[in-house]
């Protein structure tokens, strides 16, 4: 039993004097660091986009498209995603999304029950673009501000695109990105329309990720959110343990626009495995 406890004991130290290097063909890699899991740290980035005017009256919308309205749209409409609809004196305004990408390739039908009135892309007028890094460096916030310019009754949307961004890093050499990142339909003052997650992950050759994942949450509410969620571990083939962290990254969009993001992360050395 003692020379069990001997050797596991070894393997332990062992498994530690490897981890506080990389062997030369990692580090002749994209992570070119070293693998003291002592050095590896955290920074979080905040980068966001805002499209749109604001809105002090909240309205009705409905954010599935009425049956009847489905009816009469039909094969206008097939492939894109419903944002939501408003009644507008005695008509419809549906607003649809093609694309990952709402500022290129967006539409609004106007429609009532004799048919389909007006049919026609939305356009964005940028009114302002802005970049704020934090004196830690650590934060970067940025966003650029427009509103829909060609249709009066729609003029209280925005669009807003918005990531955190949770990162590892030993010295300059990034080891993991955590991004929470979402498109955000929001009516000022009233909800949030609709949320499309784009969420990511990076890591570098020699590090593994054990998982991601992402969701949102809120939509039809006054706030909305999308989460990120990733695990990760190095591991050299000499050791009998391995380094491992995760990251979590969180980002926020409510009905007046204002926008959050954070993030949070744990490190700790274990076995070999996820």
């Amino acid at each position: 039993m003692k020379q069990k406890i001997v050797w596991f004991i070894f393997g332990i130290l062992l498994g530690s004097m490897f981890l506080v290097y990389a062997d030369s063909g990692f580090r002749n890699n994209s992570c070119k660091c070293s693998t003291n899991i002592e050095e590896l740290h955290a920074s979080g980035t905040l980068n966001y986009t805002i499209k749109g005017p604001y809105n002090l009256t909240p309205r009705e919308v409905m954010l599935s498209l009425p049956l009847e309205g489905a009816k009469i749209l039909n094969k206008k409409i097939q492939g894109a995603k419903h944002i939501a609809t408003f009644p507008v004196k005695g008509a419809y305004y549906s607003i649809f999304q093609k694309s990952s990408n709402p500022l290129t390739d967006s539409f609004y039908v106007i429609w009532d029950k004799n048919g389909i009135k007006e049919i026609d892309k939305l356009k964005f007028k940028i009114l302002e673009e802005k970049t704020e890094t934090k004196a830690s460096g650590k934060e970067t916030f940025y966003y650029i501000k427009a509103q829909v310019s060609n249709v009066e009754a729609l003029s209280t949307v925005y669009v807003i695109t918005a990531e955190y961004t949770y990162t590892w890093s030993i010295g300059d050499a990034v080891w993991s990105k955590t991004v929470a990142k979402g498109t955000f339909w929001v009516d000022y003052g009233n909800k949030i329309l609709s949320v499309n997650d784009l969420s990511y992950e990076y890591h570098p050759w020699g590090v593994i990720k054990c998982s991601f994942s992402s969701h949102t949450s809120g939509v039809g509410t006054v706030s909305a959110g999308v989460y990120a969620d990733a695990s990760y571990m190095f591991w050299d083939l000499l050791s009998p343990v391995a380094a491992h962290w995760d990251a979590h990254s969180r980002v926020f969009v409510d009905a007046w626009t204002n926008i959050n993001g954070y993030g949070w992360g744990n490190k700790w050395i274990g076995g070999p495995w996820c």
